[in-house]
């Protein structure tokens, strides 16, 4: 599998092409740095990606748009998250121009249609009221606004009944010709084409699209001082729980090491959280850790389901294994499992072409050069027992932030946990 890279000069749009010389499929991935960050009024990023694939102007009605795609068997997805908003589509090979141009008419083509527009905004408060009864994206969304300080990381990617309400024309408009330009975009092409004739398409369908002005990434104020925040249901039958502090940014030199700190700590049947609240201590049927990282930020957090009573030993068995883990040095076969944990998940993913498109143009847009699975595997290749103790000791001598989804339990029930 070669990988490519290169950009359109008329326009700066970022390509990457994944060459699975066997594959009979073509999979794109287009996205760009214009998610909810980036707005003025909570859930505009979100509101455009609905309204996206409802027509172009070449094709105003939204079923003959999605036509382009749907007939030939495909299919198109689009998903805005804190900070992109990624449009992606499947076909097979010989139906590759189709899935270009629709890419290229949904982000760069749209049309502003009243009737679309408000048909979209009773779409997305419906949307809005289900994501209201998903606790886990409710106290996910609380842990996040206990750690950053900043108003835009305090809200949700769809806004709300009130901040949807005030979205219109204008407001959508001068969102998209602020950050809808080829420029703020990376498209990668993953499938069997050939890298000049792949070339020679996307400079059809987006080489005449004009450039637009430099989008500078959002900066973050992580929170130092911890937080605690209870999220009261009256019907819960399980609490949740999530503890957090701020970890090394994707483009670190230290995110593999808290990568693999992660899969350490609580990825997995083998993971240390695994084995002691589930296995030996029977707290919890799920425990997990992981690294949620983006544009100038990274937020390490482990979440489990557990019963009231027990939330505070579970704290304390979370916080005591993550003070190991900054005191003693971990064993080379317990690395070593580790890696090879990791380095499997990378190529089990590269098995779904969707999925690889995807990694590839969120990395290429993230770290702004191309970095290839086979780069990332010798990277974590490279991490020692000394880096995971240095990279454990900087992410957990932090003051936590610790977010509880429960029926009863107050914050004063809640141990304090000291730094």
């Amino acid at each position: 599998m070669k990988v490519y890279d290169f950009t359109l000069k008329s326009n700066g749009l970022k390509i990457v092409y994944i060459e699975k010389k066997d594959s009979e499929v073509v999979a794109m991935s287009l996205i760009g740095k214009c998610g909810s960050v980036f707005e003025n009024i909570a859930g505009t990023a979100h509101f455009f990606e609905h309204l996206s694939l409802d027509g172009s102007q070449k094709y105003p009605n939204k079923k003959d748009f999605l036509s382009l795609v749907m007939d030939s068997g495909g299919s198109v997805h689009a998903v805005t998250s804190k900070d992109f908003t990624e449009f992606t589509t499947k076909l097979i090979g010989s139906e590759i121009e189709r899935g270009l141009e629709l890419l290229s008419q949904a982000v760069f083509y749209p049309i502003f249609d009243k009737k679309s527009i408000d048909k979209e905004k009773k779409i997305i408060i419906e949307e809005y009221k289900r994501a209201l009864t998903n606790d886990q994206r409710q106290l996910f969304e609380t842990l996040v606004g206990l750690s950053y300080k900043d108003e835009s990381m305090n809200r949700m990617v769809l806004g709300n009944n009130k901040s949807v309400e005030l979205i219109n024309k204008d407001v959508l408009k001068q969102f998209w010709y602020k950050y809808y330009h080829p420029n703020n975009f990376v498209l990668s092409v993953c499938g069997n084409i050939g890298e000049k004739k792949l070339f020679k398409m996307i400079e059809k369908y987006f080489g005449d699209i004009p450039k637009g002005g430099y989008v500078k990434n959002k900066t973050f104020e992580y929170n130092k001082e911890s937080n605690l925040e209870i999220i009261k249901r009256e019907n819960a039958i399980q609490a949740r729980l999530m503890l957090a502090y701020a970890s090394p940014e994707r483009n670190s030199d230290e995110y593999y090491a808290s990568l693999l700190l992660s899969s350490i700590l609580g990825k997995g049947m083998f993971s240390r959280l695994f084995q002691i609240v589930r296995e030996e201590k029977q707290l919890v049927y799920d425990i997990s850790s992981w690294n949620w990282t983006g544009l100038n930020r990274g937020l390490f957090y482990s979440q489990c389901g557990v019963d009231e009573k027990n939330i505070n030993e579970v704290i304390r068995i979370i916080t005591n294994e993550q003070d190991n883990l900054a005191t003693k040095k971990i064993t080379d076969k317990e690395i070593d499992i580790h890696k090879k944990r990791i380095k499997s998940a990378s190529l089990f993913e590269i098995e779904d072409s969707v999925q690889l498109a995807s990694h590839y143009s969120q990395l290429r847009i993230t770290l702004n050069e191309l970095v290839t699975l086979d780069d990332e595997i010798k990277k974590i290749d490279k991490i020692t027992p000394d880096e995971i103790i240095s990279i454990a000791k900087k992410i957990f001598n932090q003051k936590p932030h610790i977010a509880i989804l429960a029926k009863k339990i107050n914050k004063d029930q809640i141990i304090t946990l000291q730094k």
